[in-house]
């Protein structure tokens, strides 16, 4: 069910449906944190922060990408160092 809403997001997304897009991420996220998934979790924190701050909501967005760097550090995620990349890009403080 993650991943089906995961998907969606992301199809919405494409099809510039932020607004579906977004509840589909946030619902996949409280799924996985319910299920006490790391991975899934690391995931949708990481894509509905990228599409929130895409969208201009950086105050919404921000901490989200740093809980996914905390989470990615924690369990050992490999790709978590991009993430700060991210948050740098989007905090105007570097490039992505």
């Amino acid at each position: 069910m993650i991943a089906t809403l995961h998907n969606m997001a992301h199809i919405a997304k494409q099809n510039e449906d932020y607004k579906q897009a977004v509840a589909s991420f946030s619902k996949a996220l409280l799924l996985a944190q319910e299920t006490q998934r790391p991975y899934d979790i690391f995931d949708e924190l990481r894509d509905l922060g990228i599409l929130l701050c895409q969208l201009g909501n950086k105050k919404q967005g921000l901490p989200l990408l740093q809980q996914a760097l905390q989470l990615g550090q924690q369990v050992g995620i490999p790709g978590t160092e991009r993430i700060a990349q991210i948050i740098a890009h989007f905090s105007g403080t570097g490039t992505a």
